[in-house]
């Protein structure tokens, strides 16, 4: 993805004011079309692109609005939807909107639904649901209301049609500790999908995350296996020393319709409190094995104000401006 700064670098004193584009996602808002979306008949395609993929764009709920998505599937295709809430307070960053997810079919009828799920920095008030079709084309539809009518506020959605043909990556063997991490660019691509397997026992794998101060990282794995259900993933996300787990998350708590089951999938919202690299670890519950996919993908702030500590370490200093440049393959000369 070629990167498009489509905003203002202000530098006035340290003083730093940063909009539009972060890192290498493009969040719109153009899938989330008012008020025709809140029928079936209205409800916009989102293009899925390549199978396999995984897309990121923004949407808002007002005062009892329903957002309604139509994804087209491929052949017995199956795909994971997940929302992210972006207000809160600082310890609670994922919680405004509070927002339900239902799965419908083309009948408008309602499959499944979910509240609260996946773990990470603070309660999680946003959803997550999957669904499995069972023919060689289907359209399956998602619905996001609020928790309450009250329930206002601008949400991410991450959608990842989970087993199509392309990946962007796949896990090396030797991906075991912080020091040989599988590094994914995020930076530049945005989201990144691939594909892991859990050898033995004892397996891990562990990917590095470059994220700066205030971004978010959404991640999610998906079984291979029998229904979503092997093997029962852990994911922990380890501090920038490589060492500190900050965050474990087993069951993400996800309604699937595979037909209905309880995902042993795992699932993280997780803000960088500083830039730095951090580590997300995979690994079986209770010695578990197989292959899985992942999911990462990283959101930038609609908009990200400091009062000069880019890097969130305390300190007012020239390596804030290389950090917030850094942003945009920039660099002090």
């Amino acid at each position: 993805m070629r990167k498009s700064v489509s905003s203002v670098l202000c530098v006035a004193g340290l003083g730093l004011v940063c909009q539009g584009v972060f890192g290498g996602v493009l969040l719109t808002k153009v899938a989330d079309v008012e008020p025709g979306n809140n029928t079936i008949a209205g409800a916009p395609v989102v293009a899925l692109g390549e199978q396999g993929r995984a897309i990121v764009f923004r949407a808002s709920l007002t005062t009892g609005d329903t957002d309604i998505y139509r994804c087209n599937l491929g052949n017995n295709g199956q795909v994971t939807f997940i929302t992210t809430p972006v207000g809160g307070g600082p310890s609670d960053p994922f919680t405004v909107p509070d927002t339900v997810v239902s799965i419908l079919n083309a009948g408008g009828s309602v499959l499944a639904t979910n509240d609260d799920a996946g773990g990470g920095t603070g309660n999680q008030f946003g959803s997550i649901a999957r669904y499995d079709s069972s023919t060689p084309a289907d359209t399956v539809y998602f619905r996001v209301t609020g928790l309450t009518a009250a329930q206002v506020g601008e949400y991410i959605v991450t959608i990842i049609e989970t087993f199509g043909a392309n990946t962007d990556w796949t896990e090396s063997a030797s991906n075991e500790t912080a020091a040989t991490a599988d590094i994914l660019d995020l930076r530049l691509n945005g989201a990144m999908h691939g594909k892991g397997t859990l050898t033995t026992n004892t397996d891990v794998d562990v990917f590095g995350i470059d994220m700066l101060h205030g971004e978010t990282l959404v991640m999610c794995t998906t079984p291979v296996m029998t229904n979503w259900l092997a093997p029962d993933t852990i994911v922990d996300i380890i501090d920038t020393n490589g060492t500190t787990v900050l965050f474990i998350n087993d069951d993400d708590g996800c309604t699937a319709i595979v037909p209905n089951v309880t995902s042993r999938g795992s699932a993280v919202r997780f803000k960088a409190p500083k830039t730095g690299r951090y580590y997300v670890r995979v690994r079986g519950f209770q010695g578990a094995t197989g292959e899985y996919r992942a999911s990462f993908a990283l959101i930038p702030p609609a908009e990200f104000t400091c009062d000069g500590d880019a890097d969130g370490n305390g300190v007012v200093n020239f390596a804030d401006i290389t950090n917030v440049l850094a942003n945009f393959n920039m660099t002090c000369p």
